[in-house]
């Protein structure tokens, strides 16, 4: 075992006597309770001594901003997106990271009913009547991207392939290949050109303009658009200078559509060699076929990029310079063109080998730590290629989803199995985790680049580390790579972080690892037996098996002088991810990366919000916000109900049924919100289950640091009122993934709109509605946020809903919805309320979507300054205000801030609202 002596004789003596040592502890997946030093690290290979590793990072050096290259994904089987384990996938997918993840599918245009194949999808989107009419239907598109939109997920629009009635090659029209067959088999009808340009030009058009109309023009404009797949082989059935035609016309319906759409391509198959340059020169300086003008517009170049794995001796023998190569290649290409210096690259497919579908012995490499260590090598690799030829690669784009009614781990390229997540899955995860500066790193154990280009992996292991900074976050991806899938060594590596401050502590370290025995499901299955038909038990097991999982017994760790000290091994073909967390010792402000989208000024207050502040990009319904700081995330996280206020034809009141509460993330002290995703709730069946109803969360983290949400529940989707409805308690431990842990008992069946505020004393207690009581506010007492005590009526001089109480300039304020308006109170213990006259926000504003009453607020004092987050119904005004279409169920998020006259709260909507949400720990 490696001792503190150990660990000190290997450090700067002159940083030996102010040494601070910190023991990690915690408990290997099935139990042992072994450090890592104790075992050999080779995860049940042969055990030989381990060998060496130096990895130096250098936290004063960055390299440029980290770019999130990894969060695109694409598949064959559109259809997938929207079934059962597909959404399950996608929610996790959604999940990865703050920035947006990018979905990319083949097949959205093909005629057919939505039955999936390998390989194939539908979506009937175009047919042809009797007359030879267009005749559009957007129902399984509009499944697919909701879907997406729904989980956090943003499409990357591939526009094709041909419906069966505009090919000029009709029949034969789907195929039926097969694993095993020849894959040319294929390509059959929908690979060929359209028989009318313009007709193919009306549909994306049409398709664009319902796009922008079902989501929003803001929303859709973030997507990328681009022009069918893999031109230069099969995939077309016609000659490039067709392409070229096509992709103008496709390009040009966008456009007109939506003038600020992202449009690019041609995502060909490799490089792309000649047809790319000659698609670039006909973009860049070519005619125009669809408008007769000099160019089509490029906002994006995208190729793809494919390993080649080989069956050798009996074993997998991995190809990542065939990989690496091609990128290179790809990068000269658009390199050459000095017009393009500064246009995004898209890998539009970047993986190991080219078909997710296939099998075959050389692919046996796809369910275990092989693929997942490869993406962690490779993807580091991709980042360097940019940087050397000086091109703005965006993202990489992994061909790799779920396969639904396949065998476990069938053996196909995928991110999970029946909702099982694969080990790569978990090396997404751990890249979600990064942000910031990209950091300098040495590694006396990484293969340089130069010989991986030419011969790979395949004399010594690759083991090396990425490395970033935000704030204080410092993180370290660290992997065993080899070409080769054959037992060997583990690395001893000796990592040292320097250019830390030099008074900088020993900070929070969290390991997580993937190998053969961390967040490997595979790995599980296969000691179960390797079940095919796995019972609830087996399943639930595989699934926590299947997660991100750590690895808490990593070593002695001695930070001082700057420089921060720490051993572990690192098993063959394993990947860990060092987050090193120094709290808000010394953050102040966001990150000087985080992203915002407000342009307006700052003052000493902060920066203009603008209005509306948020609309939801999926249904347009969010309200009931609820704010709070994030400290994992280092961002204020808004909670909201969502509604369907963008789905026609919806019954009575049943669009404000049927949904999960909705997630949106600011990284600027509350400006700018971005959409991150539903909140991952599960509930036991007697509250609907899927078809659950959740309103009104309130989340609040207790002493020990675990974070509460108590949610309204309706079990279903009903198109009236008249349904119990009751509040129920979660916790969390991240505030993305909630665990059901009671219903609270209070004063009746139907009960909601909890909020919750820490006393004086350090117990707890909670305001909630009381629909039973002429919709009266209740209150009730919990001395831990576990068990609640009901106390009675709190309010009842008017029937109200929402309330929400906050502590500000020692007395306690309550404010609750009452449809005209927000009902005021104030009270000296939290017991006894006096009203004060009048209602805030009952008169409408000027401001976009604010000229209507406010409703259901949510408070956040920052400092000494309080902001209301409300929202409103902007289409409920003027004539049309009884009526009940989109335009009245919709609503926007606003925010105002909160004053103090003579003992009564106000607010002035009008007033420009300069906003700065100081983190938790910066707080007055």
């Amino acid at each position: 075992m490696v001792c503190v002596c150990t660990l000190l004789s290997r450090m700067n003596p002159k940083s030996r006597p102010g040494l601070l040592v910190s023991l990690f502890l915690g408990a290997w997946v099935g139990g042992s309770a072994l450090l890592a030093a104790d075992v050999d690290g080779t995860d049940g290979q042969t055990a030989t001594e381990p060998f060496s590793v130096a990895v130096r990072v250098d936290a004063n050096s960055p390299r440029g901003k980290l770019r999130p290259i990894w969060r695109f994904f694409g598949a064959d089987e559109p259809n997938y997106a929207y079934m059962p384990n597909g959404r399950k996938l996608l929610a996790r997918l959604g999940r990865i990271g703050p920035p947006p993840v990018y979905f990319r599918a083949h097949n959205l245009l093909n005629s057919g009913d939505g039955a999936p194949a390998l390989k194939w999808g539908s979506t009937g989107v175009y047919r042809e009547d009797a007359e030879g009419r267009p005749v559009y239907d957007w129902t399984l598109l509009d499944r697919i991207f909701d879907a997406y939109l729904a989980h956090g997920v943003k499409p990357y629009a591939q526009i094709g392939f041909m419906p069966k009635d505009l090919s000029v090659r009709p029949e034969p029209y789907q195929h039926r290949w097969r694993p095993g067959a020849p894959y040319g088999e294929i390509y059959t009808g929908w690979a060929y050109p359209p028989k009318d340009y313009r007709r193919w030009a009306a549909l994306v058009h049409e398709w664009t303009r319902h796009c922008v109309k079902r989501y929003g023009r803001r929303e859709v404009a973030s997507w990328y658009w681009e022009t069918w797949n893999e031109p230069n082989i099969g995939y077309w059935q016609a000659a490039p200078e067709e392409f070229r035609k096509l992709h103008d016309y496709a390009v040009d319906a966008v456009r007109r559509a939506l003038p600020e759409a992202r449009v690019g391509g041609p995502d060909v198959a490799g490089s792309g060699g000649r047809f790319l340059r000659d698609f670039l020169d006909h973009c860049l300086r070519g005619e125009n076929h669809a408008t007769g003008d000099q160019g089509t517009p490029l906002d994006f170049v995208s190729f793809h990029a494919k390993g080649a794995p080989q069956h050798v001796d009996g074993h997998v023998r991995m190809g990542i310079a065939n990989q690496l190569r091609t990128i290179e290649e790809g990068f000269r290409i658009v390199a050459s063109y000095p017009e393009l210096k500064d246009t995004p690259i898209v890998i539009g497919e970047s993986d190991p080998e080219g078909c997710a579908a296939c099998q075959g012995p050389q692919l046996a490499y796809r369910n275990g730590t092989m693929y997942s260590s490869y993406t962690a090598a490779s993807f580091t690799r991709k980042l360097d290629l940019a940087e050397r030829h000086r091109v703005n690669l965006l993202g990489a784009l992994t061909w790799a989803f779920e396969f639904e009614g396949q065998p476990y781990f069938a053996g196909f390229r995928s991110l999970a199995t029946n909702g099982i997540d694969k080990p790569v899955l978990n090396v997404f995860r751990m890249f979600g985790k990064m942000s910031g500066r990209r950091l300098a790193v040495h590694s006396d154990g990484a293969v340089p680049l130069d010989t991986m280009l030419r011969e790979g992996v395949r004399a010594r292991p690759d083991v090396s580390a990425l490395a970033s900074r935000d704030g204080n976050r410092l993180c370290v991806l660290l992997w065993h790579y080899h070409d080769d899938d054959l037992p060997g060594p583990a690395a001893a590596v000796s990592l040292t972080v320097e250019g830390l401050e030099s008074s900088a502590p020993v900070p929070r370290v969290d390991h997580y690892r993937v190998d053969q025995e961390h967040s490997n499901a595979f790995a599980v299955w296969k000691r179960l037996g390797s079940p095919q038909q796995p019972g609830p038990d087996i399943y639930a097991q595989l699934e926590e098996a299947g997660g991100l999982q750590t690895c808490r017994h990593t070593r002695l760790l001695g930070c001082d002088h700057g420089t921060l000290a720490l051993e572990l091994r690192l098993p063959r073909q394993a990947v860990s991810l060092l987050v090193l967390d120094w709290g808000d010792v010394t953050a102040e402000s966001p990150s000087p990366d985080a992203q915002t989208d407000s342009s307006g000024p700052v003052s000493e207050k902060g920066r203009l919000a603008p209005k509306p502040l948020y609309r939801d990009p999926v249904y347009d319904g969010a309200a009931d916000p609820t704010v709070i700081w994030n400290r994992h995330r280092r961002q204020w996280w808004m909670f909201y109900t969502n509604r369907r206020a963008n789905v026609p034809k919806l019954p009575g009141v049943s669009w404000v049924h049927g949904t999960r509460i909705g997630i949106a993330a600011s990284a600027d002290g509350g400006v700018s919100w971005h959409y991150l995703g539903e909140a991952d709730i599960e509930l036991p069946p007697r509250f609907g289950g899927q078809q659950a109803t959740h309103w009104a969360p309130e989340v609040v983290t207790g002493p020990n640091g675990t974070h509460h949400m108590f949610l309204s529940v309706v079990p279903g989707v009903f198109a009236d009122w008249d349904h119990p409805r009751w509040i129920v308690h979660l916790t969390s431990t991240d505030l993305r993934h909630w665990k059901y842990h009671s219903v609270l008992e209070l004063a009746s069946d139907r009960v909601i709109d909890a909020c919750v505020l820490r006393l004086p004393d350090g117990t707890w207690r909670m305001w909630y509605n009381n629909e039973r009581d002429r919709k009266s506010i209740y209150f009730a007492d919990s001395p831990d946020l576990m068990t609640w005590q009901d106390r009675g009526k709190a309010v009842g001089d008017q029937a109200g809903e929402g309330p929400t109480v906050l502590r500000w300039r020692d007395r306690y304020w309550m404010i609750t919805d009452v449809w005209s308006g927000l009902a005021a109170y104030s009270s000296d213990d939290a017991l006894t309320w006096t009203r004060q006259p009048g209602n805030l926000l009952e008169k409408p504003g000027r401001g976009a979507d604010d000229q209507v009453k406010g409703g259901h607020p949510g408070v956040v004092v920052s400092g000494d300054r309080p902001f209301l987050f409300y929202f409103t119904h902007p289409g409920r005004r003027g004539p049309d205000e009884r009526k009940d279409g989109y335009q009245q169920r919709r609503s926007s998020i606003q925010v105002v801030e909160l004053g103090e006259s003579d003992g009564r709260l106000t607010c002035d909507r009008d007033q420009p609202v300069d906003i700065r949400l100081l983190p938790v720990a910066a707080r007055n």
